[in-house]
């Protein structure tokens, strides 16, 4: 399989992350940066050699060398630049939240599939190989009881927040908030391991510029509910855990699930629970699966898989949409 021409939108570090991932995978080039600063762009590209930098999206989406795109830029772009994109016959692999509500997901995969291409959203936890060994640990629990998935981390941007700016991922305008940003981390593992929530409700509490500071999200199914914490500013320190009638399966991190253990409820003995090692780079996971699927677009196992994905995030895409919808938080 000849390297696959990569495409990048975006000059944050979670670009770098990915374009170390792809090139690591040995199955990709980076061919061209898009940026609306020619300056920056060479500042960000020149780490990777001597790479070319577009300022104009049109022929950004037009350059036949490109065979995948990733797309990075703010929330509320992630659907217009995704749809440029499908159009251009790009395969897309578009940052989480791809879109701000079921429509725009729909649309984007209609597009892709009109123009025989793939486009995956980066819940890079969803490629990882520890969430199949995490999902076969649950079944070993002799019934769930309920789970908390936290994710609350601090955010240097608040900083600017509360000096009176408003930065992007802090912005109704480009689709930011908690939720949006980190929230939709736990909420794609509860509905990986658990399925789709009978009920789903949200209590945020809003910052000054009206998204959603920190917040709980309450995932209820039929025999038991899974509590999300989710918050930009502030910090918090506690692990997943999932409750069974015997014992409790402890995770590092809702998005990393790279160690595990169980502790007995009466004796509270610990047991460390096996999972794999995992890279460094788990972002390396996502690129290798978009790349494999496009080398094998034609087999059936990769059209199941590819319509798998692109249900869970439509699900995911859905719950997003009703919690923030539900809580009065509308973007621009």
């Amino acid at each position: 399989m000849d390297k696959l021409g990569l495409g990048t939108i975006g000059t944050s570090w979670i670009t770098d992350r990915f374009i170390d991932a792809a090139l690591e995978t040995d199955l990709y080039q980076l061919d061209c940066v898009y940026s609306r600063s020619k300056e920056k762009g060479k500042e960000f590209s020149s780490k990777y050699g001597d790479i070319q930098v577009e300022t104009d999206l049109e022929a950004f989406m037009a350059k036949e060398s490109l065979d995948v795109i990733y797309i990075a830029s703010p929330n509320s772009l992630h659907y217009e630049q995704a749809i440029m994109a499908l159009k251009a016959k790009k395969h897309v692999m578009v940052e989480k939240p791809a879109s701000t509500n079921v429509d725009e997901w729909d649309e984007m995969l209609r597009v892709a599939e009109e123009n025989d291409v793939f486009v995956l959203e980066a819940a890079k936890h969803m490629y990882i190989p520890n969430l199949k060994n995490v999902a076969n640990e649950i079944e070993k629990l002799e019934g769930v009881v309920g789970a908390t998935f936290p994710y609350v981390r601090y955010s240097s941007r608040y900083d600017n927040v509360l000096a009176g700016e408003e930065p992007n991922i802090f912005s109704l305008k480009f689709a930011g908030g908690a939720l949006m940003d980190l929230g939709v981390y736990p909420i794609y593992t509860a509905v990986a391991l658990f399925g789709e929530p009978e009920e789903a409700v949200y209590y945020p509490r809003k910052i000054r510029t009206g998204v959603d500071g920190i917040g709980t999200v309450i995932l209820r199914y039929e025999a038991f509910d899974v509590t999300i914490l989710v918050g930009k500013i502030a910090t918090s320190s506690y692990e997943v855990e999932i409750y069974g009638s015997k014992e409790t399966l402890i995770i590092d991190h809702v998005s990393h699930l790279e160690t595990a253990r169980k502790v007995d409820h009466q004796t509270l003995e610990e047991q460390e629970v096996h999972l794999e090692k995992q890279r460094e780079n788990s972002m390396f996971y996502e690129a290798e699966a978009l790349a494999k699927m496009i080398e094998t677009k034609d087999d059936l196992k990769t059209k199941e898989r590819y319509k798998e994905l692109s249900n869970l995030a439509r699900i995911v895409s859905g719950l997003l949409n009703q919690l923030l919808t539900q809580a009065g938080i509308l973007f621009d």
